[in-house]
Order: structure tokens, then C-alpha cells, then sequence
């Protein structure tokens, strides 16, 4: 990726989290939102700046066609489904197209080592890369931290 333009995202479903993953990537200067997947029929159509609750529309019509998607040739894709689909991943990454989820991906543990094997493997064809932050980056490791400060002893 060149840095001397715009990351070129697509944004992956827009439920709790994606949106506001929508709403940061169409906020940001340094990245240019390309794509919308639409997971729900009633979205499909429907303007990012809709789905993001973004004051000006963006003209990025959310859609279901995963084809028409990988054609934008976007560097990335914000990947915010609650749950991940191994197809989907596999199709993105195949594609080059990097993926950041907080699908249950942080260490693709989760995943059956067959998954896990399918998702090296579309990285190593792509030439893409996957990271996994979690629904709660930064945050669920420090609870155990400040609900222990009280204690006097944690074994």
C-alpha cells in the first residue's frame, strides 16, 4: 500500500460495533471507505453515512455482493461480524485484502485447526495479513487488574 494516498477500507457488517468502526473509518482522513457489506437485506442500498448515523452522505451504498466488494481493491476491510465466517475471511484474504476483526480472532484459537490452516493458507496466497483485536480492545485485560487493587493477597 502506498502511503501517499488514502487506506482503502471496506467495512464488514454494521451492527453494534461496525458501526461505529463505519463511523471512525468515514471520519478519518488517512483512510477512504470503499465498500459496505451488508449483512441484513434491509441495509443493502442504504448509505454508509445512514448506517454510521454520519451527518453527510458518503455515496458508499452498503451491498451483499461479496464479488462486487473484492473488485474495489481495497488495501483492508474492518471485519465486524459477531460471528466470524471462515468463507468470508478466506475470500478477503485470498484477495489481498487485510483484515482487523473483533470476530473472536485474537489468536484464531477459537477455530478448528482446519479454519486456522484455511486462514494461513488465503494469507499466504494474498499476500494479507489478519489481526484479531477482541469486541473490548485495551480493556478486558485491565478488570482483573483494578478488582484486584483492593486486595491485600491474589494467589
Amino acid at each position: 500500500m502506498s502511503t501517499d494516498r488514502p487506506m482503502r477500507v471496506i467495512q464488514w457488517t454494521t451492527g453494534n460495533i461496525g458501526r461505529r468502526s463505519l463511523h471512525a473509518i468515514i471520519d478519518r482522513p488517512d483512510m477512504e471507505l470503499v465498500g459496505v457489506y451488508a449483512h441484513g437485506p434491509e441495509k443493502v442500498g442504504v448509505d454508509a453515512a445512514d448506517l454510521a448515523g454520519w451527518p453527510e452522505p458518503t455515496g458508499v451504498q452498503a451491498t451483499n455482493d461479496i464479488d462486487a466488494l473484492l473488485a474495489l481493491g481495497a488495501d483492508a476491510c474492518c471485519y465486524n461480524p459477531l460471528w466470524p465466517n471462515i468463507d468470508e475471511l478466506v475470500r478477503l484474504l485470498e484477495s489481498g485484502v487485510n483484515v482487523c476483526t473483533s470476530a473472536a480472532w485474537i489468536t484464531g484459537g477459537k477455530q478448528t485447526p482446519q479454519d486456522r490452516e484455511r486462514i494461513i493458507a488465503a494469507c499466504e496466497r494474498g499476500g494479507s495479513t489478519i489481526f484479531g483485536s477482541g469486541a473490548h480492545p485495551g480493556m478486558t485485560n485491565m478488570v482483573g487488574m483494578v478488582l484486584s487493587a483492593a486486595c491485600e493477597r491474589v494467589d
